[in-house]
């Protein structure tokens, strides 16, 4: 039963080490320091970009999460 359930950790390390969190968290300490008289446009722009497709990168990423539960459901279901 718990067998689907032990998939999925080697999977959520596998997303935790993958380029794109590690890209999210050193693009911006990099335009920090690299570019800091252009950092407050940059990160605004994104500020604004994120507010305007709130609703799209919320909706889809509900959509994976669904889509993966019912996965591990059935999965779990048919074994």
């Amino acid at each position: 039963m718990f067998e689907a359930l032990t998939e999925l950790f080697p999977m959520a390390l596998g997303l935790a080490l993958s380029p794109a969190p590690i890209l999210a968290i050193i693009i911006p300490i990099l335009i920090y320091f690299f570019l800091p008289n252009k950092m407050e446009l940059i990160f605004h722009r994104w500020k604004d970009w994120l507010i305007k497709n709130n609703t799209i990168i919320v909706i889809t990423m509900l959509l994976i999460f669904g889509i993966l539960l019912i996965y591990i459901g059935f999965k779990i279901y048919l074994i």
